[in-house]
This record gives C-alpha cells, structure tokens and sequence, in this order.
C-alpha cells in the first residue's frame, strides 16, 4: 500500500516557554500532509515515554489535525526550558496500518517531574 503522507508540523499546547509539573498535561496537534484524515497513532513518543500513562487520547479531528495528550509523571525525565528541549517521535498510520515518515522535532516546554524536596526548620 500507499504510505500516509508526511506530518507537516506539530503544534504544542501550551506552547514554548511553559513549565509542566508532574500531572499536567500539554496537548500536541499533529497536522498531516494534504490535510489527510483517518489516520491512526502508530508510535509516538513524548519525552522518551510512549504508553498510555504519558501519551494518550489521540483524536482525529477529520481536518488533517490529530489532537495527542502527553501527562508529566512522576520521575519522568526533566526537561529544562532554558537548556533543554521536549523531544517527540511520532509515526501516524493507515487503515492499512502502513506507517508514515516518522516526525521528530523538539519543543522547549520545561518539564521538572521529580517533586521537590521539602526542607523543615525544626
């Protein structure tokens, strides 16, 4: 079969410059190539992590966009907004589960996942 066609960009929500804590969530819009529609997720990777737990809903919203959630866990790896960039892998697939060109791009979300330590003055 026909591969889908190239992913054209990602757009991430909130966007650059923002601080995403354990539990909070940045949503990805993926917009493929011809603005094709009825795709599926094939592999896609947020920050390293590609299961349900950290990457879920994805969404074809019938224009040639893909809504994909990534939610910061605990120990997740920390992404610092100043030095570091959030890097993401995505593959989005045919109903002939034939895969298109993989996407890969980095954002620059910070992301400090480890809870801080508390100090107490006793």
């Amino acid at each position: 079969g026909i591969a889908p066609t190239a992913i054209t960009g990602v757009v991430f929500v909130p966007g650059d410059d923002t601080t995403l804590k354990k539990d909070e969530s940045v949503v990805l819009t993926i917009t493929a190539g011809d603005d094709e529609t009825g795709l599926a997720a094939g592999t896609i990777t947020v920050n390293g992590y590609g299961d349900g737990v950290h990457v879920h809903d994805f969404t074809d919203n019938s224009d040639g966009t893909y809504d994909v959630t990534y939610t910061v866990q605990e120990n997740d790896t920390d992404i610092s907004d100043t030095l570091e960039v959030l890097p993401i892998s995505i593959i989005l697939e045919d109903a002939a589960g034939n895969p298109s060109p993989t996407y890969t791009h980095e954002s620059d979300p910070l992301i400090p996942a480890n809870t801080p330590g508390v100090d107490w003055d006793s």
